[in-house]
């Protein structure tokens, strides 16, 4: 065999180029996808949301990036509560249209069939469907660019079976990635 390099294989070395700054954005991993409830009794909501991260372990808090425009930001505001609902891969549909359909227009538990429970620490609702609920309490808020970011303390996590152990999600684990 000849361990000679052929001349006319070379490959042409990458050359990094300057992108337009979204694009930045756009090279990182899928973001996690959830479906964060906001909203009491009658102005309830469900959106979908890619914006979402664990900010303390100490106190435990989670963060979610809301666009200014939204329903949902409106109703985090008014309440200063969420919850963080982890769906999994069957309630693709239901993740869609949350995403896709503003809450001042639809009852969107109604029309994607997912049932609310009431939350036990917060005023909001479950999504039973998910196996993991996060009832979270506003503790601090900032406005950066189009979003607001709601950083809450955990207060109460609902989860349906074992713990998962670091990142190892396992077959039946949450979807929480698209």
């Amino acid at each position: 065999m000849d361990t000679q390099k052929d001349e006319t294989m070379e490959e042409t070395p990458l050359v990094k180029h300057e992108v337009p700054l979204l694009q930045g954005i756009f090279q990182f991993p899928k973001f996690p996808v959830v479906l964060v409830t906001v909203g009491g009794e009658q102005d309830r909501n469900i959106i979908t949301i890619h914006f979402v991260h664990p900010v303390s372990f100490k106190p435990p808090m989670l963060g979610v990036g809301i666009g200014r425009g939204q329903y949902s930001h409106e109703l985090a505001t008014k309440y200063g509560e969420f919850v963080v609902n982890i769906p999994k891969a069957d309630l693709r549909p239901a993740i869609d249209y949350c995403g896709a359909h503003s809450g001042r227009k639809v009852d969107k538990f109604k029309e994607t069939g997912l049932t609310p429970l009431r939350a036990s620490k917060v005023n909001a609702f479950l999504i039973d469907e998910c196996p993991v609920n996060i009832e979270c309490k506003v503790v601090q808020t900032a406005d950066l660019g189009t979003h607001t970011w709601f950083f809450g303390e955990i207060l109460t996590v609902h989860l349906l079976g074992t713990p998962l152990e670091g990142y190892d999600r396992g077959e039946n684990a949450a979807f929480a990635y698209l």
